[in-house]
């Protein structure tokens, strides 16, 4: 999930995967949230958290900005669902893209 507006090429938003622990996700495998890589032996290694991990979802942008928290559904759901308890729309893409948005449009 990632956005731009023509007229503003200085932002473009995304959807940061929050883990449980603050981290950020750095990239998603099936397995889970990769949160840090290094290369161990010559082979590149990944830390993974499992979706069970997953605490939710935050509105980024590459100026800095930082929008609220939207924590997903509950641990049962699949981490594709993106269902959410704490939002204007039920939907995390959605709601994520809302919150930036209003900031992009704060910056025109």
């Amino acid at each position: 999930m990632s956005w731009i507006v023509e007229d503003n090429a200085q932002h473009e938003g995304y959807a940061a995967h929050v883990a449980r622990d603050g981290r950020c996700a750095t990239a998603m495998r099936a397995d889970g949230l990769v949160m840090a890589s290094s290369r161990v032996g010559g082979e590149w290694v990944d830390e993974v958290l499992g979706w069970s991990e997953l605490l939710g979802w935050e509105a980024r942008c590459t100026c800095g900005w930082v929008g609220p928290l939207y924590r997903r559904g509950d641990d049962e759901q699949e981490p594709t669902e993106h269902l959410l308890v704490d939002a204007p729309h039920p939907d995390a893409e959605a709601a994520i893209e809302a919150a930036w948005l209003i900031h992009e449009a704060a910056h025109q």
